[in-house]
């Protein structure tokens, strides 16, 4: 399709949406006053503002469950719905993004885990090296007291 005719779906496919302009802003990084822009009519969307509009109103048609109202069924005058058939075909360029970025995602997750981790060994050094000490405290206190201070026995330094 080319540029004239994207921006002609574009355009068409903003003006006949009741979509807000914070929502398309959202999902698709045009700006608000570019949106209103459009829909005003004081510019066109062009090359990747038009694909990108394009693209978003395709997206959310493939989110929307569609519904189509049946009536008359026999001799009952019955209303009831039934999905209407969705096209939910991914381009492979989508879905190479789309795992893309969930392998990032988790490359970022797991340096978090390491470095949590790291965090961990580090603490548990650090809580080996005081018992340690606290040992020794220990000894050293039997030692002055004469007694086994670390099971609350022997002489108190006041008798």
């Amino acid at each position: 399709m080319n540029d004239k005719k994207n921006a002609e779906k574009a355009l068409s496919l903003l003006l006949n949406s009741k979509t807000s302009g914070y929502k398309i802003e959202k999902a698709t990084g045009i700006t608000q006053a570019s949106i209103s822009n459009y829909r005003n009519g004081k510019t066109e969307p062009e090359g990747v503002m038009a694909y990108a509009l394009i693209k978003y109103f395709e997206d959310e048609e493939k989110k929307e469950c569609k519904f189509e109202k049946i009536e008359n069924i026999g001799d009952c005058n019955l209303e009831f719905f039934r999905p209407r058939e969705v096209n939910f075909e991914i381009s492979k360029e989508y879905m190479f993004a789309m795992l893309n970025e969930r392998f990032e995602y988790l490359k970022e997750l797991t340096k978090q885990k390491e470095a949590l981790f790291n965090q961990l060994l580090e603490k548990d050094k650090q809580m080996a090296k005081k018992d340690e000490q606290i040992g020794d405290f220990l000894d050293i206190i039997n030692k002055l007291i004469g007694g086994d201070a670390q099971h609350g026995k022997g002489k108190k330094c006041c008798e």
